[in-house]
């Protein structure tokens, strides 16, 4: 058993960079070529493997550790109001992010719109859903927990921003990764949090489906009403990015506030409201230390955030 678990947290998350600059640098280079599928598979295995190493030495009983109570409809459609009252806050960081920093999302357009919707959906809604819930929500976050609420969802918001390695998805799924882990505690379960991420992932892919012929129905009918034809890029100039993120903004601020009260409401349904009072001023004095913070943890931080820059750069 593991005394100090923030502190094992912190060399866990170094040694999970650490693995994934050795495969990006020294294994990648050199394996086959791969199709969405097969590379979503091997690269969220690839960051899972610390982690089940990591339970395996420190003898984590899982089922214990995370929470897996049951979703009923009722909650399940709470969950599904909140993600899309959360999604213009995605959509808003999203495009702020990408003043000055390069939308790699938008690389696998033409791959998605090129295969099948349930393969699209298979390779970039279910499966990273699952594998990423249960590493950063059931064990990076339980693994911080014993700082208390706040400190343990920020250590693994950045843990999972990180894991993105590119600063516009480090935008939001930081965001992501501290709210997530309030909805876990909210519901008391993850499959409340693996449901938010499949929707947020699997809208991506149905509007890379749907979106394009309804831009050509929209195109032909401008067309044969001889109006001017509106076109469509998938780069924004600084000025069409600053105008939307302007028109934005107060939509975005509107939904966010609509979202936490439906956090609220969910908390309150599903009875968690003492349990959230608790976790938000417990901390575990046998841990040391005022935060989560540790020398492996930011040194893992820093070379994440030095290869995303890189990448930016030179990539």
């Amino acid at each position: 058993m593991v005394k100090n678990r923030t502190k094992a947290g912190g060399w866990l998350f170094l040694v999970e960079v650490l693995w994934v600059m050795a495969v990006i640098f020294g294994i990648s280079p050199y394996l086959p070529e791969m199709n969405m599928l097969e590379n979503t598979i091997f690269s969220e295995v690839v960051f899972a493997l610390p982690p089940l190493i990591y339970i395996v030495l420190t003898k984590v009983k899982v089922k214990e550790w995370i929470p897996h109570n049951r979703l009923n409809l009722s909650t399940a459609l709470m969950v599904v109001l909140f993600t899309a009252l959360l999604m213009p806050v995605v959509s808003w960081l999203n495009m702020f992010s990408m003043i000055f920093a390069k939308n790699y999302v938008n690389d696998t357009v033409g791959v998605l719109t090129d295969m099948p919707l349930w393969l699209g959906l298979l390779s970039m809604a279910v499966i990273p859903a699952v594998f990423e819930e249960l590493v950063y929500r059931g064990i990076y976050y339980r693994t911080f927990r014993g700082k208390g609420f706040l400190q343990a969802a920020l250590a693994c918001g950045i843990a999972f921003g990180i894991s993105h390695l590119n600063f516009n998805q480090f935008s939001y799924a930081l965001l992501l990764g501290v709210v997530f882990c309030a909805l876990m505690e909210a519901t008391g379960s993850i499959y409340a949090t693996i449901l938010s991420h499949f929707i947020i992932n699997g809208w991506s892919v149905v509007a890379n489906k749907i979106l394009p012929p309804l831009i050509e129905a929209l195109q032909d009918m401008q067309a044969a009403m001889g109006q001017p034809v509106t076109t469509v890029t998938d780069v924004f100039t600084q000025t069409e990015l600053f105008n939307t993120l302007r028109g934005y903004t107060v939509v975005a601020a509107v939904s966010g506030c609509l979202a936490f009260g439906v956090l609220v409401w969910i908390m309150k349904h599903c009875r968690r409201t003492d349990n959230m009072r608790q976790i938000m001023q417990d901390k575990d004095t046998d841990e040391g230390g005022r935060t989560f913070l540790s020398v492996p943890f930011i040194a893992g931080a820093v070379l994440g955030f030095i290869y995303m820059a890189a990448r930016e750069i030179y990539f």
